[in-house]
């Protein structure tokens, strides 16, 4: 069991293409923050399964994510995933992400750009948070002006759990 990533942590915030995963199975993978992936650049991931992955920590300033973590500067693809029975102690069932946040005020800033989200043709089932979002927590830009920071199409979500976002759960001032 790791303290952070159960299988990969990728840490370089300069490259331009962190991780390509292709046809690949995440199995049973545990650590205390982000059961199998953490990603805080840019990952490509393809034809690849997460399944029974854990974050254990229940610390509520846990980043959770009990199969993926996603920097707050993050560009992420994911293509024909498949999440399924992963689970966090704190949030995002599947996937957390990070906001920036602002040091004066303590609140994630709603400016985060840079990061972006892709999810097509994928499978979110059976994943659970304790608290937000049992398939996605998501912290990202939130903006009415720019729609381009996630896209999710194609994408099933059946039986995900948690308090809040069974599915997913947005936060920001602009999503209230």
């Amino acid at each position: 069991t790791a303290t952070y990533g159960g299988a990969i942590y990728t840490r370089n915030k300069t490259a331009v293409s962190d991780l390509i995963i292709k046809n690949s199975k995440f199995l049973n993978n545990s650590a205390s923050e982000v059961g199998a992936v953490a990603v805080i650049r840019s990952a490509d991931i393809s034809d690849t399964t997460f399944n029974g992955n854990h974050a254990t920590s229940t610390n509520a300033s846990s980043d959770g994510a009990g199969a993926m973590f996603l920097g707050s500067e993050s560009l992420t693809k994911l293509t024909r995933v498949t999440f399924e029975a992963n689970e966090s102690g704190t949030r995002g069932g599947a996937i957390a992400t990070r906001g920036t946040l602002d040091s004066g005020t303590g609140k994630f800033k709603e400016d985060n750009s840079v990061a972006k989200l892709d999810i097509i043709n994928s499978t979110f089932k059976n994943n659970i948070a304790t608290t937000n979002g049992g398939a996605i927590d998501n912290t990202l830009y939130h903006s009415v002006e720019s729609s381009d920071f996630a896209y999710i199409s194609g994408t099933t979500f059946d039986s995900n759990q948690a308090v809040n976002g069974g599915a997913i759960y947005n936060h920001g001032e602009l999503d209230k």
